[in-house]
């Protein structure tokens, strides 16, 4: 595996879903996904290589923010351990909120990352929709006295 074989992920996630502009996705890491912001990035080191993804849920969606991202830690237990290895973080010097995850450049193909990509937008617009069952059953598990308080991923 190497940056070529990346590239041609690239290339044929471009012709999968009929997006010019390969190239420049390689040189920015920068898509759009149903119209959502994602972002990838080649990542290399001495074992194993990744696709790294970051996609933009938005912004915070509440006045009480500090409730709000104490929810979305509380799902990243839950998370964590999912098909997507993902986790919620809140990027750099904003409150914008955004869905991390990766994937394996040995397993990838175009057609898993379309996948991928598409779950990951899917999460996002349910964001921006103001959804609000998102995250909260998992708030709900996880509270004292709910039905996980024992839960331990990957166990």
């Amino acid at each position: 595996m190497s940056q070529r074989d990346y590239s041609e992920v690239i290339a044929g996630y471009c012709e999968l879903v009929g997006a010019e502009g390969a190239a420049e996705i390689l040189q920015t890491g920068n898509l759009t996904v149903n119209d959502i912001p994602v972002s990838l990035v080649y990542e290399s080191n001495m074992d194993r290589e990744d696709i790294l993804i970051c996609c933009e849920l938005g912004l915070l969606r509440t006045d009480d923010p500090e409730k709000e991202i104490r929810t979305l830690m509380q799902s990243n237990l839950v998370l964590y351990g999912g098909s997507i290895g993902g986790c919620l973080a809140l990027k750099p010097h904003s409150d914008v909120v955004a869905l991390l995850g990766y994937m394996k450049l040995a397993d990838a193909t175009p057609e898993r990352l379309h996948m991928q990509l598409s779950i990951m937008a899917e999460v996002a617009s349910m964001w921006r929709q103001g959804d609000p069952a998102l995250f909260s059953p998992v708030a709900q598990i996880l509270e004292p006295g709910g039905q996980g308080t024992d839960f331990q991923p990957g166990l």
